[in-house]
């Protein structure tokens, strides 16, 4: 049976939160708003990606240079350049996450890249959720895609560091956990099975290594 790595993007291949990195730009007070409104659960991950970016009035071209303060790990190059079969998986955008790694001239096909969609009309920004889960809170259901590569015949070995990734660690056969992220903690406090990495060269070395139990 073959693996495949969902690997989450902001803050797990990146750095930096992409979003922020954009808000806190162009609608910084706006930003606190609604990230507050996110701590007193009055809206989700969702909600909050929703209303965040479409408060913007940009075109496509500003956005995306905008996101030049995003720092990406340039380990993940290595990642890359190992041929694992893999998906960036991110509950935020395509355009954040092919925009971010394209100034680092790291480029990714788009059919490796599942995520919500932005589009840009008339300097408007809107945001669309092509893989919403059923409650419409996470905004990408990453938990129903680990199921459906599973009942593919895929051993799922899943990446990442967040509240986007708690529901999707359930049910990898795998779990890596960014250090010091809150999916550590997460994992931790619910008992899940998981491998520290601190950078994707690590987690190249964990992986060949232990082999996370997959063959």
């Amino acid at each position: 049976m073959t693996s495949i790595f969902l690997v989450d993007f902001d803050k797990t291949i990146s750095f930096n939160d992409s979003t922020d990195v954009i808000m806190r730009k162009h609608n910084p007070e706006f930003l606190k708003k609604v990230r507050e409104k996110f701590r007193n659960k009055q809206v989700g991950i969702m909600g909050f990606m929703k209303s965040c970016l479409e408060s913007l009035e940009l075109s496509e071209e500003e956005y995306i240079n905008s996101l030049e303060d995003v720092r990406i790990d340039r380990t993940f190059k290595t990642f890359l350049e190992s041929g694992f079969d893999f998906r960036i998986v991110s509950a935020g955008t395509r355009t954040n996450v092919t925009g971010s790694l394209e100034k680092e001239d790291i480029f990714v096909d788009g059919d490796l890249i599942i995520s919500n969609e932005l589009k840009f009309e008339d300097g408007k920004v809107k945001m669309e959720f092509p893989y919403l889960d059923e409650e419409r809170y996470f905004g990408l259901d990453k938990r129903s895609l680990v199921l459906d590569y599973k009942n593919n015949g895929k051993k799922v070995i899943f990446v990442g560091d967040g509240p986007s990734d708690y529901e999707a660690v359930k049910v990898a056969d795998c779990v890596f956990a960014r250090s010091s992220s809150r999916l550590v903690d997460h994992c931790n406090e619910n008992n899940i099975e998981f491998k520290e990495f601190t950078d994707f060269e690590d987690l190249i070395r964990q992986y060949k290594e232990e082999h996370c139990g997959i063959k």
